[in-house]
Formats: structure tokens, C-alpha cells, sequence
């Protein structure tokens, strides 16, 4: 019958069974391989944290955008959108693409623009005489690719209308618009809508609008 001694083990030093020296040194193997393991899961688990969908962005990747009347007026496509009294009516939406991410909103990050950012839309009607529109709410809604309402704060912005018509000419004059840290990825809709609080319906043009709308950007 063969020794204990005589069973070669490929993993030992000597060809036999473990000694001392070997079982140290498979414990320090294995300590040193787990630290660096989980040390690397660590620093993935916080960069993962800096952007929905484990994107791992540095802050200058971040830059300054705008959504102007083209964008926040695009259901009008010729004809004007209808605002029926009492009643949040679509005026615009916008797709966000696969290679970007998008926020509403300016300033968080000094590499990106150190101003806060701002908001400024006067919206005016069809007449051959255009009239400002002012007796209303804007809002901006967050929706999934299907049309439904995400996130925790899926209303980002309900103002009167008469807040965010000043400034058109100087920055500092209209609505703060912060950036708050929260981008939309591929096919989330950025809506536009307004309600008419007046008795009579007006028909909003975008042609006669002005729209100057700061966001962040970042591209992928």
C-alpha cells in the first residue's frame, strides 16, 4: 500500500502532500487576489453610481446645450397648435439619441459652464399681429419611449408663463434653471406642454415664438 507521503500533488512545492509553508503561502494567495478583487468591485460600484445604466462619465464629458422654439414648438408643423382652455396641450417633444444623454437644466459642473443655467420662452399666437401668450402654465414632462410618465419627479417643470418671459436679451434676467444631476438616456421624451388659462382657445405659432431653453449634454 502506498504512504500518504508517496501521493504527488502538483499544487505543493515538494510533490507531496501540503506542509506548512505551502498552506501559508496558498493563504496569502488568496488574501492578496480577494483585496484586489474586491477593491476593483469598489471603484466600478462608484462609478457606476455617477449616471443611470452604469455609464461611467468624467465631469468634462459634460457639455452646454440649448432647446430653442424648433425644438420645444415642434407640433407645430405649419399650421399653429391649438390651446383649448383648462387643458395641458402637447406643443413639442424631444427624442433623446442613442449616442448622447441629456438634462435639463445648466451648472452643476465648472468644467461644463460655471453659470447657472437659465429658461426663457415667450410664446405668441397665429394673428397677423401676433399676441404674446401669457395667461398659462408650461410645463415639461419626463416619459418613457412609450409614452409613460418615469422617474420620481416625472412633472421637471410647471411655471407660469409669465415667469419665463423675461430676459430674452439678458441671461441673468430669466428663470435659474439648474442641471440636478439627472440625464435621460436613448428614447426618453423630453414633452413641452402649456395650458391656456383663458376663456378662449388661442392657436400658438412657432414661427412667432422664442424659446432659449438651457440643458447639459453628454455624448457617448
Amino acid at each position: 500500500m502506498a504512504k500518504i507521503t508517496d501521493i504527488k500533488n502538483p499544487l505543493t512545492s515538494s510533490g507531496n502532500i501540503l506542509n506548512i509553508g505551502d498552506w501559508l503561502g496558498a493563504i496569502w494567495w488568496v488574501v492578496f487576489f480577494g483585496t484586489t478583487f474586491a477593491i476593483g468591485a469598489k471603484v466600478v460600484q462608484a462609478l457606476d453610481a455617477k449616471l443611470p445604466g452604469g455609464l461611467t462619465m468624467a465631469n468634462n464629458a459634460y457639455y452646454a446645450g440649448t432647446f430653442n422654439e424648433d425644438i420645444v414648438c415642434s407640433e407645430d408643423t405649419g399650421s399653429g397648435v391649438v390651446l383649448t382652455p383648462g387643458m395641458y396641450v402637447p406643443i413639442g417633444k424631444y427624442v433623446v439619441k442613442a449616442d448622447e444623454r441629456v438634462g435639463l437644466g445648466r451648472g452643476s459642473y465648472d468644467s461644463q459652464n460655471s453659470a447657472i443655467g437659465h429658461l426663457f420662452a415667450q410664446f405668441f399666437d397665429t394673428t397677423g399681429t401676433p399676441v404674446q401668450i401669457t395667461n398659462g402654465k408650461f410645463r415639461v414632462l419626463l416619459e418613457s419611449s412609450q409614452g409613460i410618465p418615469i422617474g420620481g419627479r416625472p412633472v421637471w417643470v410647471d411655471v407660469d408663463l409669465n415667469q419665463i418671459a423675461t430676459g430674452k436679451d439678458t441671461p441673468s434676467e430669466r428663470y435659474a434653471f439648474p442641471f440636478e444631476d439627472v440625464v435621460l438616456s436613448e428614447d426618453r421624451v423630453f414633452k413641452f406642454l402649456i395650458k391656456n388659462n383663458g376663456s378662449q382657445a388661442v392657436t400658438l405659432s412657432k414661427a412667432n415664438s422664442k424659446v432659449i431653453c438651457d440643458v447639459t449634454r453628454v455624448m457617448i
